[in-house]
């Protein structure tokens, strides 16, 4: 099974490699985590160029030219750091795009006003730098950072994972639709035109909701989203057992109000990051970002949280996580005719990276009948 980050860190990649942007990331809590999950993708080399792992001030100021006044004023862990950090290794590695991360891991080294848990993230292109101040919850107190005899991760790599998502939301909003929009269209063009004819053969057309999109084959049920999950639309079953659906496609309409989400293809990078911030906070996704679904439409992608985080004291603080049955990967975008799409991939009894690829192909296709 693909993790939550994986497939984040998959379409990133995709994204990155169908505009031919380059990346290095400097890391100050994270240790290097970021560029090992990024590097984890087959064929990341051709766009990640390095990474400078600069835990002390001497590096970040000797290596990537963090201003000694920045460091003396604002501190390691800020905002002014972190964006010096992104900009100094782009200029370090010469890329296209850099990622700069500074922050409080715990368990120690917190205060009032810089609490453990903080981090700061910035992207930057050779145009614009964008940051993010992010609280995640918890310490390394409570945890072991690696059980080699059971091949188990710790709590404080999976919240470094959900940091690695957050990045990846970060890095497609702000640095590259932003420099590099006039790439966007023949990227995307070309990556529609290369998976949907051999992933996707057959084309499913609903009468009932005006819609055609292409399919992985053709669905075995079609039955009304509301005796799911109460919402209106259909859902394209492709594999089941008995009244277990093991592989379909959930395609709402109306599936948001009007107002509920912003213009995606018209809004600023700043708003972008702040918009998906509030979806995933909100919501218990694993990961959030935006995405380019077509060439002039944007979509929210989302995947749900394998593990949810509990506060059973209600001390702030999570100590417990419960298991959900299972986990889907989702999308939010409005179509040519203005109807409100949410689709969701149901993928049991594990998430996949390939059904996930296909259902990022299929969305690409979805058009209203004429």
């Amino acid at each position: 099974m693909e993790s939550a980050y994986e497939i984040f860190s998959d379409e990133l990649g995709r994204e990155l490699r169908a505009r031919g942007l380059t990346i290095a990331c400097a890391e100050s809590c994270t240790g290097g985590l970021l560029t090992s999950t990024l590097t984890d993708i087959p064929g990341s080399s051709s766009y990640v160029m390095g990474s400078v792992v600069s835990y002390s001030n001497d590096v970040k100021s000797r290596i990537l030219h963090v201003s000694e006044e920045t460091l003396l004023l604002h501190g390691a862990v800020s905002e002014e750091t972190a964006r010096e950090m992104a900009e100094g290794v782009r200029q370090l590695m010469q890329t296209d795009i850099g990622v700069g991360i500074t922050g409080i891991a715990g368990p120690d080294g917190g205060s009032a006003e810089k609490p453990v848990g903080l981090i700061y993230i910035a992207a930057a292109d050779r145009t614009h730098t964008i940051v993010a101040k992010n609280n995640f919850s918890g310490t390394r107190r409570k945890s072991t950072f690696y059980d080699t005899r059971s091949d188990k991760e710790f709590p404080m790599i999976k919240r470094y994972r959900k940091i690695a998502a957050a990045i990846g939301a970060m890095i497609v909003l702000s640095a590259v639709p932003h420099a590099f929009a006039e790439e966007t269209v023949q990227a995307v063009q070309e990556s529609a035109g290369e998976t949907a004819p051999s992933e996707l053969p057959y084309a499913y057309e609903s009468r009932s909701y005006g819609y055609r999109i292409m399919c992985p084959k053709q669905p075995a049920f079609v039955i009304p989203s509301v005796e799911l999950d109460g919402h209106e639309g259909e859902v394209l079953i492709f594999e089941n057992e008995d009244y277990y659906i093991k592989h379909a496609w959930v395609i709402h309409v109306n599936a948001f109000p009007e107002d509920g989400v912003p213009n995606l293809n018209a809004i600023s990078p700043e708003e972008s990051v702040e918009l998906l911030k509030g979806i995933m906070g909100s919501n218990g996704y694993e990961g959030i970002m935006l995405i380019n679904l077509t060439e002039d439409n944007k979509a929210i992608f989302a995947t749900t949280a394998k593990e949810i985080e509990i506060d059973e004291d209600g001390d702030g603080t999570p100590d417990a996580t419960a298991k959900a049955d299972s986990q889907m990967a989702v999308l939010f975008f409005r179509g040519a005719n203005g109807m409100r799409y949410g689709l969701e991939l149901i993928d049991n009894p594990e998430l996949r990276a390939s059904s996930v690829s296909a259902f990022l192909a299929g969305a690409r296709t979805m058009q209203a009948l004429q």
